[in-house]
């Protein structure tokens, strides 16, 4: 069995803030089907807050459950306007976002 790689992209490309604004303004689903990509989350996934809009240029983390230490990276890759997206590796029930984490973004 081959170990787990943490591996920490520190330079991203990000796309220009007119063209995040632009697309920002025709929601996730309609951005989703112009580009023909695929990997649908499921309906289960929601905003907890409705009537609020988000878009900037995506980092992200795909993490171990309950260990947090790729999401610490990202942070520090993190600049403004950008959105920390994160997932695990399989399905948990970990706290894997706190107050610590909030406070650094």
């Amino acid at each position: 069995m081959t170990p787990a790689r943490h591996v920490v992209v520190r330079t991203i490309e990000r796309p220009d803030r007119r063209t995040v604004d632009a697309l920002g303004e025709l929601g996730t689903a309609t951005v989703h089907e112009a580009i023909g990509r695929r990997g649908f989350a499921g309906p289960h996934l929601r905003p907890i807050q409705q009537g609020v809009r988000l878009a900037g240029a995506a980092v992200t983390v795909s993490s171990h459950p309950g260990d947090n230490l790729m999401i610490h990276a990202a942070v520090e890759v993190c600049e403004e306007g950008d959105v920390l997206v994160v997932t695990n590796t399989a399905p948990s029930t970990h706290g894997m976002f706190g107050e610590l984490l909030a406070t650094s973004l």
